[in-house]
């Protein structure tokens, strides 16, 4: 159908079928057929030319009611095939012999073959992923959110709610938190690792604010925390692509199940606090958890205990978010962290000055 436009304007021209078939390469029977359908439908030439291509192409198809009826028939054999050809031993001339025998006048192999390759072309194609034990940490919050009426205020405030979810064997962990604050995500971040009781090789989480400073089509740009954290558990962050779900699919899918499965059991109880929201999803995760497979004798609790054996184990001490303030050294060389109530010392010659105070439970720096 490439010739289709050059066809129609040298008919136009008053050009012979002889002439337009040796110019453009196509068959003399292709010509006559073109001049026959538009001389019956009659339509001009200017008309014609003036169309868009695709709807060009489309004048000269003209299918008859019982090619219709063969289409449709080989569509369905085209489904069939599609959930057949993944079995053993299972070819598409054996498809295509079963769709012969119920189906004398229909296509022939070839024909057979090149409109399902065809047909593939335009299907969303998908792919089965095998997840190694211990290899990722799929990461994400749920869209919506767990209500909560805060106790001072008579507030109602909205609880963040976060979802992990190990690769190989799908074992999940869902914590929820105040907000999606680089702070919060750390803190359910390293809940999740002490719930796994142990740490994998790569952290896959979406283009979070609370994880990605900026998202990027190639390389993501990690926030600082993100990445002290991953260094104190000896793993590495590989966020999922902008706008490519496929990437995270897992997680994307475990969601729908947090929905039906943790949400949708909670939705007529009243929470006063994040604590009361994360006690309560307790029991719905384990339940989650050690529920089989559908058609499987074995559930996510089942597999994550041999894929345990594959994390890293954790350091002695988890990872603590490094808290700042200013301060001024004083006269007697000391800076004041109010928070602990003690003194630091410091170089004298940075008497007066206004210093950075880093700190956590166990470590102070200036």
């Amino acid at each position: 159908m490439k010739n289709v436009h050059s066809i129609v304007l040298m008919l136009s021209q008053g050009y012979g079928t002889k002439h337009i078939s040796a110019s453009l390469g196509c068959a003399r029977n292709t010509v006559k057929a073109y001049r026959a359908i538009i001389a019956s439908k009659g339509v001009s030439y200017e008309e014609l030319l003036s169309s868009p291509e695709e709807e060009l192409e489309r004048f000269f198809v003209s299918k008859k009611p019982e090619e219709d009826d063969r289409m449709s028939t080989l569509e369905d054999a085209f489904k069939n095939a599609d959930g057949e050809l993944g079995k053993v031993g299972v070819t598409k001339f054996l498809l295509w012999n079963e769709y012969r025998l119920s189906n004398p006048d229909g296509y022939s192999y070839p024909q057979f073959c090149k409109l399902y390759r065809g047909r593939a072309e335009t299907v969303d194609v998908t792919m089965h992923v095998e997840h190694k034990p211990g290899d990722k940490l799929y990461i994400d919050y749920t869209g919506k959110k767990i209500p909560y009426v805060d106790r001072a205020t008579g507030e109602v405030k909205e609880a963040e709610v976060l979802l992990t979810t190990l690769g190989h064997s799908e074992y999940s962990y869902v914590e929820a938190s105040p907000s999606q604050s680089q702070e919060c995500f750390a803190e359910s971040l390293r809940h999740a690792l002490e719930y796994y009781g142990g740490a994998p090789q790569v952290l896959v989480p979406d283009n979070l604010k609370s994880a990605v400073s900026k998202a990027d089509k190639y390389e993501a740009e990690i926030n600082s925390l993100l990445m002290k954290m991953a260094h104190h558990y000896d793993t590495v962050v590989l966020p999922a692509r902008v706008r490519h779900p496929k990437d995270k699919s897992l997680v994307e899918r475990h969601v729908r199940m947090v929905y039906q499965q943790i949400f949708a059991p909670l939705r007529n109880m009243t929470f006063f606090s994040i604590e009361e929201i994360n006690a309560a999803i307790r029991e719905p995760l384990r339940q989650l958890n050690e529920r089989h497979f559908q058609g499987r004798p074995y559930s996510r609790k089942d597999l994550f205990e041999e894929e345990a054996a594959y994390l890293k184990p954790l350091p002695e001490r988890p990872f603590e978010i490094m808290r700042s303030r200013m301060g001024t050294v004083m006269k007697n060389c000391h800076v004041q962290l109010t928070e602990d109530c003690h003194c630091y010392s410091v170089p004298f010659r940075y008497i007066g000055e206004k210093v950075k105070i880093s700190y956590n439970s166990h470590e102070v720096r200036i």
